[in-house]
């Protein structure tokens, strides 16, 4: 299992991934008691890293963490580029109901924060990473030999 955090300034979004990379579950935890919580967590051994998103508070974060020597080594960043921007798109289309729907989702607003969503977002982002090859195959391309049409001699 392992978390994703959503770091940010004054509150933090969460989610709980287990070792299928299925949510078992999210929410948001307000900044200040943020390592309290992760502390406890890691006495309790169920949780082997951590994903943190790099952008908004994450190296005091990563300092706090750093400090208790139990997550030194158990900690991955994941670009967050656009993630807020995705996690609010992704909470208007879970929770939005009745006639409002029916609008466009550049006119909806999220009637909650989403860090959550944000976290949910990082720790399948970090998933992806996981999937992808750590090289590239042998051939991506033909050669110029190969892109050449057959010569016929006549």
């Amino acid at each position: 299992m392992f978390l994703a955090i959503d770091p940010g300034a004054t509150k933090c979004g969460w989610a709980l991934f287990d070792d299928e990379g299925r949510v078992v579950n999210r929410g948001i935890w307000p900044r200040a008691n943020l390592a309290e919580r992760l502390a406890a967590y890691a006495a309790d051994g169920r949780i082997d890293f951590i994903v943190l998103g790099d952008r908004t508070g994450h190296r005091s974060l990563l300092r706090e963490l750093g400090e208790m020597s139990v997550w030194r080594g158990r900690i991955r960043l994941v670009d967050e580029d656009r993630s807020s921007e995705e996690g609010r798109r992704r909470c208007v289309r879970e929770t939005t109901r009745g006639w409002r729907r029916l609008l466009p989702l550049s006119l909806r607003y999220p009637s909650r924060p989403y860090d959550d969503y944000v976290a949910v977002i990082l720790g399948e982002r970090y998933l992806r990473g996981l999937s992808r090859p750590t090289f590239p195959p042998e051939k991506t391309c033909p050669t110029r030999q190969e892109r050449r049409p057959p010569v016929e001699n006549f």
